[in-house]
């Protein structure tokens, strides 16, 4: 409340009996904005990859509402140029497990049970949800990594780093059972450090929409087909047509998917091949160094890229319902690392359409932008340089499919 808010509502207390002052006070008061809204500061990035401050006001249909800030009168931004909302919070790690879905989210929380072909588990974010076994790449405990490339059958690692391969059959009263070999194998699920379940037949492709990908304070990722703000609420409807609402205060990004631009770090690859020189695995990290850490160059810190070692191939489908024209990138290598040699490449359909051979560190590569055609797949390479794999950490920076060409490529102030 400003100082001549202050100075009305005293006139009129001043003016007014005991009860009309309480009566005047909660009017006055449910006048103003929402202060979880109005008062909220976020990044929007829009389709032209350029960002700034506002004043997030409220989400709907009909886009972005951001206040008046300077000589910037109030607007609202709509979906077809909003790439995405997102904001520094404070991350808090909730649940002991993580349930890594096929289209890339993933939830934490706590296990329930397998009912049918569901597995139900309670999502310390939004509640209980019934997930189609379909849908599940893996369970995890917190402390392990995203999924690992999938197999023809289930396979569960023990805390021991025993493995047993088989088919998960059942899960209830904190135990699982793994048919191995036809044999029903009881574990308790204490003892489980990873569930990696085996590959299914794709479902049945339907036309694509507009949705959005929702990221929360407990790092949880989710996918919504529609979001809007409600008071200090944000209203999600999911993909089985559910809605969940969600304290404001604790989502940290909104993304759009199907939209103007699409992350590659956001879209699970078809393919994700990782070869070491040696017998140190380090697979792709999706906006993260390879290492772990935000990806940076010079003093700037990039929320989207992807962090590879040699050899590194990671494949994308083009689906052509999308529209989507052209793709674009940058890339670094990660860190003060004056042994770093490596080669780029980018490919359409299997085919070499951009290299750079010994690229070395302490440069960023100018914004790539390739025209994507008729291709039906994309692929970024990472390969082996002079120096082999020494310190050979690459960043593929802000890496995108875009639905408008950009005339002349430039990189986000």
């Amino acid at each position: 409340m400003n100082i001549d808010n202050k100075q009305e509502l005293n006139s009129l207390h001043r003016c007014l009996s005991v009860p009309d002052r309480w009566l005047t006070i909660l009017l006055f008061l449910m006048s103003l904005p929402s202060a979880a809204i109005a008062q909220s500061k976020w990044t929007l990035t829009s389709a032209d990859f350029q960002s700034r401050q506002i004043d997030l006001t409220a989400i709907d249909q009909a886009g972005v509402h951001a206040a008046a800030a300077g000589d910037r009168p109030a607007e609202v931004k709509a979906w077809a140029d909003v790439l995405s909302l997102d904001r520094a919070i404070e991350f808090s790690a909730a649940g002991k497990y993580v349930v890594w879905l096929t289209d890339g989210d993933h939830l934490r929380g706590e296990p329930g049970k397998i009912e049918g072909e569901a597995f139900v588990f309670n999502a310390s974010s939004i509640g209980m949800m019934s997930i189609p076994l379909r849908q599940i790449a893996a369970i995890t405990r917190t402390t392990q990594t995203a999924p690992r490339e999938r197999q023809s059958d289930d396979v569960v690692v023990l805390a021991n780093g025993d493995t047993l391969h088989g088919i998960v059959s059942a899960f209830a009263d904190k135990q699982l059972t793994v048919q191995v070999n036809g044999t029903a194998t009881p574990v308790p699920f204490e003892s489980v450090s990873a569930i990696y379940f085996a590959s299914m037949a794709p479902a049945a492709a339907t036309k694509p929409a507009r949705a959005f990908r929702v990221r929360l304070a407990d790092d949880s990722v989710m996918t919504a087909a529609s979001v809007k703000t409600d008071d200090d609420q944000l209203d999600i409807t999911l993909a089985d047509a559910s809605t969940r609402d969600i304290p404001f205060a604790s989502v940290a990004a909104i993304e759009q998917i199907n939209g103007p631009v699409s992350w590659l770090s956001s879209l699970p690859p078809a393919e994700n091949i990782q070869t070491p020189l040696l017998q140190t695995s380090r697979p792709a990290r999706m906006d993260r160094s390879v290492t772990g850490k935000p990806i940076r160059f010079g003093e700037r810190t990039y929320t989207r890229g992807i962090g590879v070692a040699p050899y590194s191939r990671i494949t994308w489908p083009i689906n052509p319902a999308l529209g989507y024209q052209a793709f674009r990138t940058q890339y670094a290598i990660d860190g003060a690392a004056p042994y770093a040699d490596v080669t780029v490449r980018i490919l359409l359909d299997g085919k070499a359409v951009h290299e750079s051979k010994s690229f070395t560190a302490g440069q960023l590569s100018p914004v790539i932008v390739i025209p994507l055609g008729s291709a039906k797949t994309l692929s970024l390479e990472g390969d082996f340089g002079a120096n082999y794999n020494v310190q050979a950490h690459l960043d593929w920076i802000e890496p995108a499919l875009v639905k408008s060409t950009p005339t002349t490529p430039s990189t986000r102030p």
